[in-house]
């Protein structure tokens, strides 16, 4: 719209080109706009002969494609340009724009932030390609700080090498966060240990987790983000030691599937021995963790109950888990999750999942056979599997409301109950009228074994000793931190400072007002003073227009020397 905007009035140019309109700029081409290519080089050859040359040194943000690119970069120099962001390309065509573009050469030697997005064909392996094209990035951006780099649409990630060792290990000291996707662990081991040894922040997406060698205690990284798409099986081997290097981490975020056998889940007494113990300055754990376990001997797994209880035990009150009821062919399953759950991908589900509220996850995958119900948000239907699983991409149907209910088998399920069944604690709604209840708690109406506390913005178990459990969460030191902080931050109204207005108060307010709106609108005093009188008569029950006097003496004074 920019462009259709400027030179048709210099009133109009005032706003459009105003610093804060034209700060951060985005000339990516929509996928269903491509094929009217003439009209887009129209528009952006107006863009570049009208309009940037006014606007140069006002642009700090740019996000170009293909497309616009050689009609954006180049063209003007952006002196306040801070970030850059370079998406749709495919690795061949950037490596051309890198290794022939000098003014983005140029470009990239100011600029602190670059965000790299690119896609790659499952038939093209251009791992060369893509290692020029990241030490590039490193060699021309001395002052870069903040780096994004993913390739998407694609089963092979980025492979880092030894080949760019020599060329990147001197120029990376200024970048401090990361954003990648890899291919193995190792390549992640290799930024940590060799390449970028100052980064602070690192959040990565590793397609495979297995063996390594590498190892070296990483004092400098303060927050760390790792996902994986696939299971693994190096679990203790690999990333239990990598975690335990980071001492000085104040944030951590984990998405993985851990495949064990013969062994038990994952939960929170594990996690709290093996890692999060060697992070005393940790205050945010952010996790989805999926344990799939193969197992051929009798073994006992916890249950929900069990594994929620292992978390509240060290202070994470704010989870939720669900676990298969029964082996199936010698597997099991158990899901274990923060609240509220953040991340945008719900792996690896199963039909014992119990529903919840997901409003950012946009893909779900899901094994063995299985259905989806939901009342208005999902409409998905059955999904059979076998061996392989099948993914299922998503959009809500609103941005508010999103939940999952249970997921069943197409089939009824037959349980046998036993005489002797346990018996679980149901959320009682008169329990919200209790006077040390009623500024936290609230009914979780996905599931009647859970409480909602809207002061840790999650639930918590009731189960196995209903108030008792909730008494216990009072008390919790998280709970106790988050209430305090609350108390603290509420704000109160601006009439709270404010004395209630009197009587004569209001009235010479009213008074105000009805003069204003004459000399507003241009009417007569002789009319205000009729309008006076109608209104005693209309509102006879009104103390102000019962009271109200304003003839057209007064009403002239207090336009005059007043209004």
């Amino acid at each position: 719209m920019l462009y259709s905007l400027v030179n048709v009035n210099q009133r109009l140019d005032r706003v459009v080109l105003d610093p804060l309109n034209v700060q951060y700029l985005d000339f990516v081409t929509k996928p269903f706009n491509i094929r009217n290519l003439s009209i887009h080089a129209q528009i952006f050859h107006k863009m570049r002969e009208n309009i940037l040359p006014r606007i140069k040194d006002k642009v700090k943000k740019l996000t170009v494609d293909p497309i616009s690119m050689k009609f954006i970069l180049g063209v003007v120099r952006y002196s306040q340009l801070y970030s850059l962001s370079l998406i749709d390309y495919k690795p061949k065509i950037l490596l051309q724009y890198f290794s022939n573009d000098t003014s983005l050469h140029l470009l990239m030697n100011r600029i602190t932030h670059m965000n790299v997005e690119g896609f790659l064909d499952d038939n093209e392996l251009l791992v060369e390609d893509e290692l020029n094209i990241f030490a590039m990035i490193l060699s021309f951006s001395r002052c870069l700080i903040d780096l994004t780099y993913r390739m998407h649409y694609s089963r092979k990630y980025f492979r880092m090498s030894s080949l760019i060792i020599s060329n990147t290990c001197c120029l990376s000291n200024a970048l401090t966060k990361l954003t990648i996707y890899v291919n193995i662990f190792d390549d992640c081991l290799y930024l940590l240990n060799v390449s970028l040894e100052y980064l602070s922040t690192l959040i990565i997406r590793i397609n495979k987790i297995d063996l390594s060698s590498l190892s070296k205690k990483l004092f400098k990284l303060k927050y760390f983000t790792l996902t994986t798409p696939a299971h693994t099986r190096s679990y203790n081997e690999e990333l239990v030691p990598l975690l335990c290097r980071m001492l000085n981490l104040e944030e951590l975020t984990l998405c993985l599937s851990v495949v064990r056998n013969n062994s038990t889940y994952v939960d929170g007494d594990e996690l709290y021995d093996d890692v999060l113990k060697y992070m005393p300055r940790l205050n945010k754990f952010t996790f989805n963790i999926h344990t799939y376990v193969s197992c051929y001997r009798s073994i006992d797994l916890p249950s929900n109950i069990d594994i929620r209880n292992s978390f509240i035990r060290r202070g994470c009150p704010s989870i939720d888990a669900w676990t298969d009821e029964k082996f199936i062919l010698s597997r099991n399953n158990c899901h274990v999750y923060s609240l509220p759950y953040e991340f945008d991908d719900f792996l690896f589900m199963t039909n014992c999942f119990q529903g919840g509220r997901f409003d950012k996850v946009r893909k779900i995958l899901i094994i063995e056979a299985m259905a989806i119900h939901s009342s208005n948000q999902l409409d998905i239907e059955i999904i059979e599997e076998e061996e392989s699983s099948t993914e299922v991409e998503y959009e809500p149907a609103t941005a508010s409301k999103n939940s999952i209910s249970r997921l069943s088998s197409d089939t009824t399920e037959k349980k046998t109950i036993s005489s002797k069944s346990k018996r679980y604690c149901k959320f009682k709604k008169e329990w919200i009228k209790i006077s040390k209840y009623a500024s936290f708690l609230q009914e979780c109406r996905s599931n009647s074994s859970l409480a909602y506390c809207c002061v840790c913005k999650s639930n918590f178990s009731i189960a196995n000793g209903g108030k008792y459990l909730i008494d216990r969460h009072l008390e919790q030191g998280n709970h106790k931190r988050l209430a305090a902080i609350e108390a603290e931050n509420k704000s109160r109204s601006m009439f709270d400072f404010i004395d209630p207005p009197s009587k004569l108060t209001s009235m010479v307010a009213a008074e105000l007002t009805l003069v204003y709106h004459g000399v507003r609108h241009e009417h007569s005093y002789n009319s205000q003073s009729c309008t006076v009188d109608v209104s005693k008569k209309l509102f006879h029950d009104s103390t102000i227009a019962k009271n109200i006097s304003c003839g057209r003496t007064k009403a002239r004074e207090l336009a005059v020397n007043v209004l």
